[in-house]
């Protein structure tokens, strides 16, 4: 996972986070993904098995993140859209905003080959991991 890019800091840490906080089952997550893709109509044999999974892993991180955000962070906690007195709630006033603003700038896609990777679910052609 080092020499992998993640294109920036907010997919790195959402991406180790994912692996090891224990609150996502990622295998679930990644059998899901390629049962989605075993069950695409009009799926082609020559297509690239492994950038299909990538594509329905990512949107199902996405879902569940949208799901997890949907739980906890108030809404109207965009960036500015809340009125000058909304930061007076001590750090979550600060937090949550960074936290949306971070989470906007996560490249799923990045994050669901890294996951496919580690779960060495990546088809040998692909595995190639990118270093730059």
């Amino acid at each position: 996972m080092r020499l992998f890019n993640f294109g920036n800091g907010e997919t790195y840490h959402f991406t180790m986070w994912l692996l090891h906080s224990r609150v996502v089952d990622v295998d679930a997550l990644i059998e899901e993904a390629l049962q989605r893709v075993e069950g695409i109509r009009g799926y082609q044999a020559s297509d690239d098995f492994s950038v299909v999974a990538q594509e329905e892993l990512a949107k199902l991180i996405e879902e569940k993140t949208e799901e997890y955000f949907a739980d906890w962070i108030p809404t109207g906690s965009l960036p500015g859209e809340d009125p000058p007195e909304a930061y007076q709630d001590g750090l979550d006033s600060l937090f949550v905003p960074l936290l949306v603003c971070a989470r906007d700038r996560v490249f799923f896609m990045r994050a669901a080959k890294a996951l496919l990777l580690e779960a060495r679910e990546w088809a040998a052609a692909g595995a190639v991991l990118e270093t730059r």
